[in-house]
């Protein structure tokens, strides 16, 4: 057994393997962050934002060569690959500060992160789901 304290919420903000004023006993598989429920203690569900939030997280970084060879491996629904796709909408964007970024970041960047907006937005450009991407994405990093 050990012993924790709880927060106003019933929340465990800490634990000690001592009986002090203002902590309870409990087992020692109690960790902090835990809530009490009833007479045991549960870890606290997570929010929609929380969960999609830990999936981005888990979708690994990949090399630009695993990026272009995963959407040139994948067919567009209008016909080609989703590379041809990419590079149309990359080459449709008016001239400026935002095309110069977007084709710097696209020839350039070593590694592709789901979470860069250059990714986001060109993904909404071709037709590409939330879902998909992730796919895209693994696909990529089994390359």
């Amino acid at each position: 057994m050990k012993f924790i304290k709880l927060d106003e919420n019933g929340v465990v903000i800490q634990s000690q393997p001592n009986a002090q004023e203002g902590f309870i006993e409990a087992p020692d598989s109690v960790i902090a962050g835990m809530v009490r429920v009833g007479d045991g203690y549960a870890v606290p569900a997570k929010t929609a934002e929380e969960i999609e939030a830990a999936e981005l997280a888990a979708i690994p970084i990949i090399a630009a060569w695993q990026a272009k060879a995963a959407l040139a491996l994948t067919e567009h629904p209008d016909g080609g690959n989703y590379l041809q796709a990419a590079e149309a909408a990359l080459a449709s964007l008016p001239s400026g500060v935002e095309k110069i970024v977007a084709m710097s970041k696209w020839q350039n960047n070593s590694n592709f992160n789901i979470r860069e907006p250059i990714i986001q937005q060109l993904a909404g450009a071709i037709g590409i789901s939330e879902t998909q991407l992730k796919q895209l994405f693994q696909l990529g990093a089994s390359l």
